[in-house]
């Protein structure tokens, strides 16, 4: 519901103006009491970012990058007693619920009731554990830490090593999350945009953490309570703003709200229903049962879009000290090809069929149906096989890709016929593993004919190589419709290759650059040697966004060396892009400090 806001943006904060009786959940009010103490300031600089945040998105010009973005994650457990000293696996299921949630793939977001149902928005924001430590030193992006402390309240004590807890890693490079025992009923606190980086980050309750029964404990074993704060450290407010009809969260698109609920509500009971308007309780920023909240908004993921891609941002510069943050499910940044033969030990699990129509028949992996059906390589392909019943209508989607704007990405594949049948194919570039999100108009080959045959040079498939559009900064997946007409035969693919495009006969002779050292901490050197002079030279230091963080052009250079300035640049993956004339060459280095 659109809403006029009467006052100015407050602290995203938990409400007290509900009953004595009810337990506070949300330690922030009284964690921003005690920041007051020294940082009187505090407050006002939290609003500040929250304005301009969101005046930022209501402009009409506005729009985020599309990027699924990954958000590199340390998590520091500070245990008293064995029971608070979590287990890999409980951090593991909790990671699996903040990539589930900000991705809205919980099974849940089913259950939100239809009126706000056309609200429900996938966030495109993703979790991994880090990889490297800030000193470039390999780790599980878990710290443990036996305490003397028995709880931890709404201060820094957890967060620091000479007050009984761990110290944070860089918080401009990774999400600090710490899990202890907390005082009282409160099950987690966060800083919001704006707050010193010094104790930027979320704390969380051991028994609220994750979804095991060996530690996580009703109502809240479903691992909102971390959905909850990472939405405050990504700027949101509670949804009911600060507490009566008059004060607002700042978001057009929920409901104003009088109160926090707790427990289970009933959907449409005269308790759920303040402001004039049914709440909205079932929004991750509200404090009701784990059970019972699955969505975030559209206009709340614009907000922690707009943050991340901003006041956050150097997260996103870091996320090369991130693994994969959906445990395998994560779309490749191509740094080698994909490479699919359909063979026996090749992982077909992220690939994808849909069969349309429905119907019996559709691709399957073969070895070949008869002697005019077969691979092209190898022992299988991929095959649609005739239906007597139904035209084909199936799709084959390869698993998600990156793509950056500028760079330029190729697909090949063969296909093959069998016999004189006619076969119809289309191949298109998609958003999500479905043909409800094709880019743009699906490559048609209309109809088909390329008899398989085995004594013939590739058994008579024809190969087809495709550029990738330049679709921007985006994750995308390639996909194969078999559209046949009914009783035709067998439309066959094999040996798909999905990477950048390297011109061979274009690329800089590899004892002509030499860049080093490699892993750096803050001063690159690169020795360039031609045997000619190059009449156009640039040299880009590009981050894994392929965002340009540094370049130098140069004009009739033979040779030299030339020294990058690194101190500024967070630990991570980048590449060293150099083109000469037309030759070209890329060098992944390493950043650690």
């Amino acid at each position: 519901m659109k809403k006029i806001i009467l006052l100015p943006v407050l602290l995203l904060v938990c409400s007290q103006l509900f009953s004595q009786n009810t337990p506070e959940k949300c330690g922030i009010e009284a964690y921003y009491d005690f920041l007051e103490r020294d940082h009187p300031d505090v407050r006002k600089m939290v609003d500040a970012e929250h304005q301009k945040a969101l005046d930022a998105i209501r402009q009409p010009s506005y729009r985020s990058d599309g990027v699924v973005h990954t958000i590199p994650i340390v998590i520091h457990i500070v245990y008293e007693n064995q029971d608070e000293n979590i287990s890999d696996a409980q951090v593991q299921s909790q990671l699996d619920v903040l990539n589930t949630d900000f991705r809205k793939m919980n099974e849940d977001a089913s259950m939100v009731p239809s009126v706000f149902a056309n609200l429900v928005a996938d966030a495109e924001i993703e979790f991994c554990l880090a990889t490297l430590d800030p000193n470039g030193n390999p780790t599980t992006g878990i710290t443990r830490t036996s305490t003397n402390v028995s709880e931890f309240g709404n201060n820094n004590n957890v967060k620091f090593d000479n007050t009984g807890g761990k110290t944070p890693w860089n918080a401009s490079h990774y999400l600090n999350i710490w899990v202890c025992d907390l005082a009282g009923t409160v099950l987690g606190f966060a800083t919001s945009p704006g707050t010193n980086a010094a104790f930027d980050g979320v704390v969380i309750d051991y028994d609220d953490f994750g979804t095991l029964e060996e530690t996580a404990t009703f109502p809240h074993n479903r691992g909102r309570t971390a959905t909850h704060e990472v939405g405050h450290y990504l700027g949101l407010k509670h949804i009911w703003g600060g507490g009566n009809c008059d004060v607002d969260d700042g978001i057009n698109d929920t409901p104003l709200q009088e109160v926090s609920h707790n427990n289970c509500p009933t959907f449409g009971s005269a308790s759920t229903v303040t402001c004039g308007s049914q709440d909205m309780f079932m929004n991750y920023m509200d404090y009701v049962d784990d059970r019972c909240m699955f969505m975030f908004t559209t206009e709340q993921v614009a907000l922690m879009r707009f943050h991340l891609e901003n006041s956050r941002s150097t997260l996103l510069q870091s996320t090369p000290i991130a693994c994969d943050p959906t445990s395998g499910a994560g779309c490749d940044n191509l740094t080698n090809s994909i490479e699919m033969g359909f063979e026996d030990n090749e992982d077909f699990e992220k690939w994808t069929i849909i069969n349309a129509n429905d119907d019996s028949k559709t691709w399957n992996i073969s070895e070949g149906l008869n002697q005019e059906s077969g691979a092209r390589s190898g022992s299988k392909c991929m095959a649609y096989t005739w239906s007597t019943a139904n035209n084909a209508d199936d799709w084959i989607f390869s698993p998600c890709f990156e793509v950056r704007s500028g760079t330029a990405y190729k697909v090949s594949f063969w296909y093959a016929t069998s016999g004189d049948y006619m076969e119809k194919m289309k191949v298109g570039f998609s958003t999500s593993a479905s043909p409800d999100d094709i880019l743009g108009t699906p490559i048609d080959f209309g109809e088909i004919s390329q008899a398989y045959n085995a004594d013939f040079p590739n058994r008579n498939y024809k190969e087809v190589v495709l550029d990738v559009p330049d679709f921007g900064n985006i994750d995308i997946h390639i996909g194969f419709q078999c559209y046949s007409d009914v009783e035709q035969h067998s439309l066959l693919i094999d040996d798909i290759q999905i990477g950048l495009i390297v011109d061979t006969e274009e690329v800089i002779p590899s004892d002509a650059i030499d860049i080093y050292p490699n892993p750096v901490t803050n001063h690159l050197s690169v020795d360039l040697n031609f045997d000619k002079n190059i009449e156009d030279l640039s040299i880009r230091l590009i981050n894994i966004n392929g965002h340009t963080l540094e370049q130098k052009y140069f004009n009739n250079y033979s040779k030299g060396n030339l020294s990058f300035d690194l101190s500024d640049v967070p630990n991570g993956v980048y590449m060293v892009n150099i083109k000469a004339d037309k030759h070209t060459d890329n060098r992944k280095i390493v950043v650690c400090k």
